[in-house]
């Protein structure tokens, strides 16, 4: 509201976007499987409306390996969001400098491996110990469920020293048709 008196044209904007982001969540929600441009256009949407909220926050980057983004790959929508906005929301609270997140997703044999990094605070620090939120267990039920692996949470500073930030990895099942 406050950004209506103060500036319309961003709020146009923000709301503009959020539309557009609420209506591609509607429609990926209604198939068990989306393709891959469809799901990376609504992570695409959330992060440019938090930059709306927080100009200069951070900076984010989409890196495809061993695949294209308008490929005929289908995956099941909202296993990546919920993961990018907890780095956006706690990972980066509070800090003093500008955030960064890296989604990368590689196509290897017949899994689509992801890796979420971030530079915020860590896992402990915005999660709390060994506390998930909701939508990260059932994200882990689902992975485990279809791909027998786990997803993996990293705190950078574990494995780098002199770095913050959590490393989140994940294999993705994909089909070919939305139908299987």
């Amino acid at each position: 509201q406050k950004e209506i008196k103060n500036n319309p044209k961003n709020a146009e904007n923000y709301l503009l976007k959020f539309s557009r982001m609420l209506r591609l969540i509607l429609e990926n929600s209604m198939n068990n499987y989306v393709l891959l441009e469809k799901e990376l256009e609504v992570i695409k949407q959330y992060l440019e409306l938090k930059l709306i909220q927080t100009p200069n926050q951070f900076s984010y980057q989409i890196v495809l390996k061993n695949i294209e983004e308008d490929e005929f790959i289908f995956i099941p929508p909202m296993l990546l969001q919920p993961i990018i906005e907890n780095s956006v929301e706690h990972g980066f609270k509070n800090i003093e400098y500008q955030g960064e997140v890296i989604v990368t997703l590689d196509l290897k044999k017949k899994l689509l491996y992801c890796t979420i990094e971030d530079n915020g605070k860590g896992y402990a620090v915005h999660s709390g110990a060994n506390k998930k939120s909701a939508s990260t267990q059932l994200i882990a039920s689902f992975i485990r469920k279809t791909t027998k692996q786990e997803i993996k949470f990293i705190n950078k500073e574990e494995v780098h020293t002199n770095q913050s930030g959590l490393i989140v990895k994940f294999p993705i099942p994909y089909q070919l048709t939305e139908n299987g």
